[in-house]
């Protein structure tokens, strides 16, 4: 048999949960603000001491910089400034190249050669990258037999069909019947 019920329903429960919530003291030692009151007293702003304010070089000077040169929190503003980033952006030029590097390296192709006859059917540069990826993952052979690179054999055929029969019907001779 369960528990008997400390409060009738669920409503009553919250209810008692929020008062116990709103008695308790969190720390007594932190001070109290009204919503309207300001956190600190209005008076005059005291500038930063020690930071520079002014960019040290021109953007010209910056981006012929070594993506990895340290840069002041300045310049970094300049450069984000240059190419238009969203406000929000915080990272240095490095992070960010960082980053950029992480994306080159996950998209370049792997060091596979191509078999002679896989590239005659793969042959634009996107699709060699494509096929190096693919034969990287899955090997050779399973490549060979996959779906993707049957229809592409598949594609091959068909244009190598509609070629003779173009070339036939140009040279007036009979056309055989796709049956």
């Amino acid at each position: 048999m369960g528990r008997p019920r400390q409060y009738p329903d669920d409503a009553a429960r919250k209810r008692a949960q929020r008062a116990r919530a709103a008695s308790e003291d969190i720390d007594p030692t932190l001070p109290v603000h009204q919503v309207d009151e300001p956190d600190q007293p209005a008076g005059p702003s005291v500038p930063a001491v020690g930071l520079a304010s002014e960019p040290t070089r021109g953007i010209e000077e910056l981006l012929l910089l070594d993506p990895y040169a340290p840069l002041s929190e300045p310049e970094e503003q300049l450069v984000r400034d240059h190419f238009d980033f969203n406000p929000s952006e915080k990272r240095t030029r490095a992070e960010r190249e960082a980053a950029a590097d992480k994306m080159r390296a996950f998209m370049a192709p792997p060091d596979v050669q191509l078999p002679e006859d896989i590239a005659k059917v793969w042959w634009a540069p996107q699709d060699q990258a494509t096929a190096k990826k693919l034969i990287a993952a899955w090997g050779l052979e399973v490549f060979r037999t996959s779906a993707i690179h049957q229809m592409a054999l598949g594609e091959i055929r068909r244009e190598q069909k509609l070629r003779a029969y173009r070339a036939n019907l140009r040279e007036g001779q009979k056309i055989p019947s796709p049956r």
